[in-house]
């Protein structure tokens, strides 16, 4: 079945719908990292984590070049696709990665200004 504009609920619709739910449940639907591991537990393919990061300081330590593209760098938490990064290429024998807006990001940008999605 084809998804048609009226099955996509609008963000009050989903707020009624997510109200419906008991405090256990919605720790899965605010945590991306949660939801993984459930999927994990019950067989379904999710995609594969590399890193998850408690602290900014912790993003120095990645060694970038040993993860394979395309990756996604993303928050734990928040929606609508804010913090996401996605990397769809390295260039070879570089050290730079191609976002999937086509630019080119060196290392050290993985660092810098996506620093701000990270909780402390």
């Amino acid at each position: 079945m084809a998804i048609k504009p009226s099955h996509i609920l609008g963000m009050n619709s989903r707020y009624i719908y997510t109200n419906l739910n008991t405090g256990a449940s919605k720790k899965f639907g605010y945590s991306k990292l949660r939801t993984k591991q459930l999927l994990k537990e019950h067989n379904l393919p999710t995609a594969e984590v590399y890193h998850v990061f408690e602290t900014m300081d912790q993003l120095d330590s990645v060694k970038w070049e040993n993860i394979p593209v395309p990756f996604v760098i993303k928050p734990a938490s928040g929606s609508e696709g804010k913090g996401v990064w996605v990397i769809v290429k390295k260039v070879p024998e570089k050290q730079i990665w191609i976002d999937s807006d086509g630019k080119e990001v060196i290392e050290k940008r993985f660092i810098a200004p996506r620093a701000q999605h990270f909780r402390r």
